[in-house]
This record gives C-alpha cells, sequence and structure tokens, in this order.
C-alpha cells in the first residue's frame, strides 16, 4: 500500500496479504495486472489459501 504504483507496469501479478484488502488498492493495482489476496498463519512462511483474481468493482 506504501509503494507508488507508477513505474511499476512490468509487474504482471501482485499478491496482498496480511489484511482485508481495500477496494481502493484493488482499483490502484489490479489494472493490467492478475493481483490475489493470500491468507496464511503468521508463524509460517506459507501460503495457505488465496483468492481469485481481484478486480476492481466487483466484491
Amino acid at each position: 500500500a506504501s509503494l507508488d504504483h507508477r513505474g511499476l507496469d512490468h509487474l504482471r501479478t501482485v499478491v496482498v496479504a496480511g489484511d482485508v484488502c481495500p477496494p481502493e488498492l484493488v482499483a490502484r493495482w489490479a489494472p493490467g495486472r492478475v493481483m490475489v489476496n493470500a491468507y496464511g498463519p503468521s508463524e509460517t512462511t506459507i501460503m495457505s489459501s488465496a483468492t481469485g483474481p481481484l478486480v476492481p468493482d466487483r466484491r
């Protein structure tokens, strides 16, 4: 959330994790990319589940 998305057009996949992903972040980062929301136990470095691609204005 704290990164400036401009200049990162080469990114094709964005994975967010750790908390709820606000719609504003999806609107900023998802266009032109695959964006997923991942979940995993905080005491490990694995991911146990992930959403399908996040799309602006779709819940």
